[in-house]
């Protein structure tokens, strides 16, 4: 083998696989000018001594691996191989100059080739056979990964992986050749249990010399994975409602141009209007309004799954789009998430949703379309207010009487006394059933405050004591937003207002305060003192009269703490 090496016209060396040099031929040291008649052990002696040589032979025991690079001596750069041998059961690494190059080129070689090593996309170049001829260190390192160490000299089929991938990339690489033009290609390819599947973006480009014959190609791969994943993402953010996770306006019109590009069959629009949320923001507040909404959007989505697409249209408005609809269709769906709300609450507050609907045909204009059914979703709205007002009105009285045991029957007792105190002062019968009405929903804000405050054994402390006082404006808020009891608004706010003017919330004082609030304030006085509370202990008849006595003119009305104290004596 070395007299074959010998006779060859290309300087080669020979180390051990201890990285000493055993062989250097004739035409090695001619190449690096060493006098042809030494012999080896006289070669190394001189190259070790000279210095311009010692860093040389230093780097040729420092290569042992199956590679191909280059290196730089006097002013020429050297390409060369290294690859493995065995000789008598021997592992032996044989090096081979391939191409020298003047200085020249040199830098220009040794500076693309930084360029190109240092680029994070995997580069690589292919000979007319398709056989790789060389690679970046992050093409390098992709197949490393892959545990294919040995590509040089290789074309893909022969190389070990996945045979769909390698076929694929195979036949890639003869389109270019064969077409002579760019080719971008993009592919999903595996890499390993952990990372599973990536995204690869390819541009191969056919390389001509100087007779422009195709001699080969370069193949740039850019792994697009998180870019392709970003872009998936802010795709869902522009057309996904966030709060609901429902698609909202924006994706509401593209889907409506996809459809009338798509079909020739009419497009179904369903137009809904979410009943009572101002009431839920107002009494529970605004992350409970979300939270109600969400209710909604949950519905609806399970109402429409395959048979519709639900959109989030804008605060408290939903939109349906069902392709290939008819009317019929329409109004069946209609039914069905009726039937799907009836009865659902979120804190007792209904789930209730006015819907309208209107078809689309080939020519007409969306917002027309849009418009007509929510014409036809505010008149159900109109139609079912009162009915939704009343039951909404049930449901919280039945949501305060389980936070408070006590609360029904309070209320009714205050109610019946309020009613007997109106008659003695002659109200008239509209002030008195007024004034009924307030004595039983005057808590009805306390729907607001949560359970374990309402219920919290011993005094409130001072920041618990003014969240249990913003039921009073939580009552009030409630009963503007329902037509039903808008009138007793402003007696449901004041009905803690004090005749010196201490009070809460507005700090009115005596006849500021209006007759029915100042009614309700001591017949409630009166039933919360001789019937047990959580944060007190119950007084006797007498001790309530006598508190009530003491307290008019100063909290209480005196009139109407006369007359109500008369009324409890003459029972007693």
């Amino acid at each position: 083998m070395r007299r074959i090496f010998e006779k060859m016209n290309n300087p080669i060396w020979i180390m051990d696989k201890d990285n000493k040099v055993i062989f250097l031929n004739g035409s090695f040291k001619s190449c690096f000018n060493i006098d042809n008649t030494l012999d080896l052990d006289m070669v190394l002696e001189y190259m070790e001594k000279e210095d311009e040589y010692k860093l040389l032979l230093e780097n040729f025991k420092g290569w042992k691996d199956n590679s191909k690079d280059i290196f730089i001596f006097k002013e020429k750069i050297y390409k060369y191989e290294v690859s493995p041998i065995k000789e008598n059961n021997e592992e032996l690494y044989v090096g081979t100059i391939l191409e020298v190059f003047g200085i020249e080129k040199s830098n220009e070689y040794m500076m693309l080739k930084t360029i190109i090593d240092n680029v994070p996309s995997l580069i690589f170049y292919k000979d007319e056979n398709l056989r790789y001829v060389g690679l970046n260190k992050a093409c390098e390192e992709f197949y490393k990964a892959k545990g294919v160490s040995e590509i040089i000299g290789k074309n893909d089929l022969e190389l070990p992986l996945e045979r769909e991938f390698v076929e694929t990339c195979y036949e890639h690489d003869k389109i270019v050749l064969a077409s002579k033009e760019t080719l971008h290609i993009e592919e999903k390819v595996f890499i390993d249990e952990n990372q599973g599947y990536k995204i690869f973006q390819t541009i191969k480009t056919p390389v001509f010399n100087k007779n422009n014959k195709v001699v080969g190609l370069v193949g740039v791969v850019r792994d697009m994975t998180e870019y392709k994943l970003e872009a998936e993402r802010l795709t869902y953010l522009s057309y996904t409602d966030s709060l609901t996770g429902l698609y909202n306006r924006f994706y509401f019109y593209k889907k409506i141009e996809e459809l009338k590009a798509e079909e020739e069959q009419s497009i179904g629009i369903i137009f809904g209007d979410v009943n009572g949320l101002k009431l839920v923001n107002d009494i529970l507040g605004h992350n409970d309004g979300d939270k109600f909404l969400i209710e909604i959007a949950n519905c609806l989505k399970q109402c429409c799954d395959g048979v519709g697409i639900p959109v989030r249209w804008s605060g408290d408005e939903f939109c349906i789009i069902i392709s290939k609809a008819s009317p019929e269709l329409c109004r069946e769906l209609i039914d069905a998430i009726k039937k799907e709300f009836s009865g659902k609450l979120y804190k007792n507050f209904n789930l209730t949703i006015a819907l309208g609907h209107s078809i689309m045909n080939k020519n007409d204009n969306i917002d027309n379309v849009l418009a007509n059914a929510e014409v036809e979703a505010y008149k159900q709205k109109t139609l079912s207010s009162k009915a939704i007002s009343i039951s909404t009105i049930e449901s919280l009285n039945q949501s305060l009487q389980k936070k408070n045991l006590e609360t029904k029957e309070h209320t009714e007792r205050v109610a019946q006394y309020c009613e007997r105190v109106g008659r003695i002062m002659n109200l008239n019968e509209e002030s008195i059933e007024k004034l009924v009405l307030v004595g039983r929903l005057h808590d009805i804000g306390k729907i607001g405050i949560s359970e374990e405050l309402l219920l919290k054994p011993g005094r409130l402390d001072e920041d618990e004591l003014e969240i249990m006082k913003t039921h009073t404006e939580k009552g009030y808020r409630m009963a503007l937003i329902l037509p039903e009891l808008s009138y007793v608004a402003r007696e449901i706010l004041t009905h803690h207002e004090r005749w010196d003017g201490t009070g809460y919330p507005l700090g009115l004082k005596g006849e500021e305060i209006p007759l029915i609030s100042r009614i309700v304030a001591v017949v409630d006085a009166y039933d919360a003192m001789i019937n047990r509370r959580s944060y007190r202990k119950v007084m006797t008849f007498e001790e309530a009269v006598l508190e009530l006595k003491s307290c008019a003119g100063k909290q209480f009305d005196p009139r109407v703490v006369e007359i109500f104290c008369n009324i409890v004596e003459v029972e007693r």
